[in-house]
């Protein structure tokens, strides 16, 4: 919108500021609305100089100045500060424009016109009452409908010190010179410096970014996005290598890249994959720019009609001493030695309508213990009564069992099928702490089975868990995490520690002998057997932990990979917290009791290691005297379930963590939080506090969060007072940010970033997180 005030706040006319302000309506001709009167354009003055803002074309008189340019408004006009006169033409976008009508105190005349491009506009107008020493008067026409996706476009004249009447010629000839869209169409938004032209509807956002190097649209009615690029080819996650296909695209010659895109995949019933397509313009700019777009998401995106529309409808304008592309700068793959006709292609890009939605199992089961909706051909079956339920995937390659008590331990329950001698190891599911059994399946050199027990039992001791019968990779390559996104445990709050943990387990021994290093060295203690122990929290104190066992070897008996990684970095939140001694099982009645051998004598073996006799040994050199470490400012205190307790200690921020996955990294300097990194590199989450130095307001911080989707795809939110959260999307990984904000404006920020293929592993956990963060 144009106040009739703005056009003189950053010009000349900064004078007529007080005057301008003081407008008075003017009196209303009628009081209804009359019908629209056909606008007939007079012929447009040559010397009239051609020009585009806000994806308009128009025509403007000769020598006039901009007395306005900003994102939704621009004024052009002449004025002399001294003798306070002036005038100006203008156009502007708003949402709102009868608002803004009436902050200015315009009233509508009830006049209305229709210009040649048969958009119907009414008149509003408004005049400077007498007390304001000078005259001035507005008229502003508005559109009845939006043009700029939910915008409507408001075109004005305006003259202080000067009869309005004189510049009614010039204003019709403005009129004239307008380029509008049919009504119910949008104006091309100008794209990366004018080169892309594309009309965008209401309800996409990214669309203001028009002169950004890189745009994203995106609209919440839509799966997906549209990102326009000028510089560097975007292929996102497109592997290098695949092959382009020569064609003309919005009538340009172009390189068109397909293919299917994971991360754009969404559960929209339909079991449908992500995709997407790279368009790449041949011709690159004068300053060798290339020129891309880039449409990813599901298959409704490449369907809708808004998508359509905007290729359909659009243009790209290359600049004078544009030129084909530069070897190299297209990606590789691309077809250049393409002969004869080129196909114009436009959404949906050869992509598959979208499918039906397709029904999917689910309920609740074991007593409500469980809710889930299953993948798209998964079923369910519930066995024992309500006890136990079976999921299998649409081959019968994979079954996930869910048991409680007797369909659990009993004698046909998963807890039997453990053979004996299998290792046992602390993890988490769900959110909680288990007991986790892997072993092959009988016949099937690629198959597992993974039993996760509850360490925490029900009323009466009743003990819960999953048993896992799947091939070996989807287990290791986070598909079950996939399945299980949707299945959730309501865990009752009257749970205890099991009493035994390993009771109703197989024949697996409770406890398991693992061999020390052997002793034969000088100086070398006596060696001891030890056993791995899961020792849950018993509710009081800090809570009993157990080590991993003492061996270059994992739970299958092989070294650790990389992507075998081993006992004591696999679990998210388990109990292999470094420091905590296994516990020994010597003494007179044990079965794995060893006598300590012979000490070594001294000298004995510098003998056997010369062949000479016993000579005096080399005294060993001190150690250089190294100062103390700084104490460390913040405090970490051990709590239940294998979590701590970090408090900072600047602002008094403080958060329970899951202490043997996350190790923090050191202070900084500034003291104002702490960064914490997962053990086996795929996770991280901080804590930190700061003041609202900017003092943003709760709606710009987070449309601050939302404002670089490329980035960070945010597809929740909620806030309340004195608090926000966003979630989403940052590349293959879920980011989850809370912010807290007190009346002094201090900030305090919890953020965690994970791996999409673990989300049901952290869900619960970041949950838990997050309801402990805050002061202390």
């Amino acid at each position: 919108m144009i106040p009739f005030s703005t056009p003189y706040r950053h010009a000349l006319l900064a004078a007529l500021l007080a005057c301008s302000a003081l407008v008075a309506p003017a009196a209303a001709q009628t009081a209804g609305t009359s019908a629209p009167e056909v606008f007939v354009a007079p012929q447009v003055p040559a010397d009239w100089q051609a020009a585009r803002v806000n994806g308009i074309d128009l025509r403007l008189p000769p020598g006039l100045m901009v007395l306005r340019d900003g994102r939704d408004e621009h004024v052009w006009g002449e004025g002399d500060e001294k003798t306070r006169e002036g005038f100006g033409l203008g156009i502007a976008f708003s949402d709102a424009p009868e608002r803004d009508m009436k902050r200015e105190d315009a009233t509508f005349d009830g006049a209305a016109l229709v210009l040649p491009s048969g958009q119907v506009f009414r008149r509003y107008t408004a005049e400077a009452p007498p007390e304001a020493g000078v005259k001035g008067r507005m008229e502003a026409l508005v559109s009845d409908l939006p043009m700029q996706g939910e915008d409507r476009l408001i075109v004005s004249v305006m003259a202080m010190g000067r009869d309005l009447d004189d510049y009614q010629t010039m204003f019709a000839q403005f009129l004239g010179g307008l380029v509008l869209p049919p009504p119910g169409e949008q104006v091309q938004r100008d794209f990366l410096g004018g080169v892309v032209r594309m009309p965008v509807g209401p309800g996409w956002s990214g669309a203001r970014d028009t002169d950004a190097e890189d745009v994203r649209l995106h609209t919440d009615a839509l799966d997906g996005r549209i990102q326009l690029s000028r510089g560097a080819v975007n292929t996102g996650p497109m592997r290098i290598g695949t092959p382009g296909k020569a064609v003309l695209f919005m009538g340009q010659k172009a390189q068109v890249f397909a293919h299917e895109d994971g991360s754009e995949t969404e559960d929209d019933g339909t079991g449908d994959i992500g995709q997407a397509r790279v368009i790449v313009l041949e011709t690159c700019l004068p300053d060798g720019a290339a020129i891309s777009l880039r449409f990813a998401g599901m298959p409704g995106l490449f369907h809708a009609p808004d998508v359509a529309e905007m290729v359909a409808k659009g243009a790209i304008v290359l600049p004078e001493g544009s030129a084909p592309c530069a070897p190299g700068v297209l990606p590789e793959g691309s077809d250049l030695a393409a002969q004869g006709v080129r196909p114009d292609i436009a959404p949906p890009f050869g992509v598959a309508p979208p499918g039906p939605v397709q029904p999917r199992a689910s309920g609740q089961a074991l007593g409500g213990l469980f809710s889930y909706r299953l993948p798209i051909g998964w079923t369910a079956t519930s066995e024992a009564g309500d006890a136990r339920i079976r999921f299998v995937n649409a081959d019968g390659s994979v079954t996930i069992t869910l048991a409680r008590g007797a369909a659990l331990t009993g004698p046909d329950g998963p807890g039997a099928l453990v053979p004996e001698g299998t290792f046992h190891r602390g993890a988490i599911s769900f959110g909680w702490p288990v007991t986790k059994y892997d072993w092959p399946v009988a016949g099937d050199s690629a198959g597992l089975n993974r039993l996760l027990i509850h360490d925490h039992c029900l009323p009466g001791d009743e003990r819960m868990g999953m048993l896992v019968t799947a091939p070996k990779a989807f287990l290791d390559e986070g598909a079950l995490s996939e399945v299980l996104r949707e299945v959730k445990m309501h865990m009752p709050d009257d749970i205890k520690a099991c009493p035994d943990p390993g009771a109703g387990i197989g024949k697996t021994p409770a406890q398991k002998a693992v061999p020390q290093p052997d002793s034969g060295a000088a100086g070398s203690v006596p060696a001891e057997t030890v056993t791995a122990r899961a020792v849950m929290p018993t509710g009081s104190g800090a809570p009993e932990t157990a080590s991993a066992p003492q061996t270059d070897e994992d739970w299958f008996g092989q070294p650790p990979t990389a992507t075998r990684p081993s006992p004591a970095t696999e679990s998210l939140a388990g109990r292999w917290q470094g420091g905590t001694a296994f516990a020994q099982t010597g003494g007179a009645g044990g079965a794995a009791s060893q006598a300590a051998p012979e000490p070594v004598q001294q000298g004995k073996a510098m003998q056997g290691a010369t062949g000479q006799g016993a000579q005096a040994p080399v005294p060993v050199p001190m150690p250089p005297v190294t100062p103390a470490p700084a104490a460390d400012p913040d405090t970490f205190t051990p709590m239940e379930g294998g979590y701590a307790l970090y408090r900072n200690q600047r602002y008094g921020t403080t958060i329970l963590f899951p202490a043997s996955y996350f190790r923090p990294t050191p202070a900084p300097d500034s003291g104002d939080g702490r960064l914490f990194q997962s053990v086996d590199g795929t996770a991280v989450f901080y804590v930190f506090a700061q003041y609202n130095a900017e003092g943003l307001s709760q709606r710009q911080q987070i449309a601050r969060e939302k404002s670089d989707p490329a980035q960070r795809r945010v597809t929740y939110e909620r806030a309340g007072p004195g608090w926000y959260v966003v979630s989403g999307f940052s590349g293959t990984n879920i980011f989850y940010r809370r912010v807290l904000e007190d009346r002094d404006g201090l900030l305090r920020v919890f953020e965690i970033t994970y791996p999409q293929a673990r989300k049901a592993e952290f869900d619960a956990v970041v949950t838990y997180m997050a309801q402990s963060f805050g002061p202390m």
